[in-house]
């Protein structure tokens, strides 16, 4: 696996290490690198590497990229998987025996379950509510709690969601189901109040890979601390605090730092060559989130001449009918690879309804047909 010298810097460090990595830096190709080594090392013994990312699809993306430098027994030597899969499959489940009020099964409350959404409702009414709509249930999905037991996150803000929070948490229980939230607190539980299960957990994963570190929460911060507070893991953290967008899913990316120093980790490396912007993209980007070192276009992305393009409008429909539409085909860019970028997921329905009616085909919230991806 070819590596850049900052990238291959980062594989060799032996010890604890927290790495920020610019956009487009190959971040995925150092962590993949990095797990593979730490697995070479524990191949043919009872003991594993955790690599923990953020969504399934980076967890599928590094899974298969892994594999394909791994001979097939290894996989009993590593756990690709994200933070709430990781706490389920080998702290809850293992030890389930000793959490409080275990009621002999452990089935997660996804929100496409069709109990979601009746335990939503029910929730609801209990306070007063009988009209949920689409957006009220994805703010159930989003209540979280703290490594104290409140609940946490911007969903919260919605007063209907923080009087029923504690109702839905009851009723799902009560019907055999765990949410997210309830796995990490209960997870973050038993480490703290039974030695045994922390150091076994930490016995078996002898080094700990987190992706996209600057998502990490305050009690996902602290389950990491109990695990390193029995000296038997090493741990290789990667983020950027500028890329930090889960703030209303509680994401603490002030952590970041603090932590690092308290693992003693090496935090003076870092990944600043960026092989997917244009030279234009990157200084503009600098000069809204200043890093040290400095990020730099680099690869083939370096030669791409195309200015950054600031349009003020009051209709973003004819900034992208009469601006961004037009930039595309004078490029020759097939719309696949173009994208629509929003702050929230809220925002680009109308967008992307309105540029289906102009015959423009989308991915995305609102389409209805594979074109264009819109994110």
């Amino acid at each position: 696996m070819k590596l850049t010298p900052q990238q291959q810097l980062a594989l060799d460090h032996p010890g604890n290490l927290l790495l920020k990595a610019c956009p487009g830096s190959g971040k995925t190709r150092t962590i993949v690198a990095r797990l593979v080594k730490e697995v070479e090392e524990v191949r043919g013994t009872p003991f594993a590497v955790a690599c923990i990312t953020y969504t399934n699809a980076a967890v599928n993306e590094i899974d298969a990229r892994v594999a394909a430098h791994l001979m097939p027994d290894d996989q009993t030597n590593y756990v690709v998987s994200t933070i709430h899969s990781f706490c389920l499959h080998h702290i809850l489940r293992p030890f389930a025996s000793r959490v409080a009020g275990f009621s002999g099964t452990m089935k997660v409350l996804t929100s496409e379950r069709a109990e979601f959404v009746e335990i939503a409702d029910l929730a609801a009414e209990m306070v007063g509510r009988y009209d949920l709509r689409f957006e009220d249930y994805l703010r159930f999905g989003g209540i979280g709690l703290d490594a104290s037991g409140a609940y946490i996150g911007s969903a919260l803000e919605d007063d209907m969601i923080a009087l029923a929070a504690p109702h839905f948490m009851r009723l799902a229980a009560g019907r055999g189901f765990i949410d997210f939230a309830s796995i990490l607190y209960h997870s973050y539980c038993l480490l703290r109040d039974d030695r045994e299960v922390s150091r076994s957990v930490a016995t078996k994963f002898r080094s700990f890979l987190i992706d996209e570190f600057q998502d990490t929460t305050e009690i996902q911060v602290e389950i990491l601390r109990l695990l390193h507070e029995e000296k038997r893991s090493k741990f290789f953290l990667v983020g950027d605090p500028a890329q930090s967008i889960f703030g209303f899913a509680g994401a603490r990316p002030e952590l970041i730092d603090p932590f690092a120093d308290e693992i003693g980790a090496k935090r003076d490396l870092s990944l600043s060559w960026n092989f997917r912007s244009s030279p234009a993209v990157v200084e503009h980007a600098e000069r809204l989130f200043p890093r040290n070192p400095a990020m730099t276009s680099e690869g083939r992305a370096k030669d791409c001449p195309e200015p950054v393009h600031l349009v003020s409008t009051g209709n973003v429909f004819d900034a992208i009918t009469d601006e961004f539409l037009p930039a595309i085909e004078r490029m020759k860019l097939p719309l696949g690879r173009s994208t629509i970028l929003a702050k929230s997921w809220n925002a680009l329905y109308p967008i992307s309804r309105a540029l289906r009616d102009y015959g423009i085909r989308v991915v995305g919230p609102g389409a209805r047909r594979v074109g264009a991806r819109i994110v």
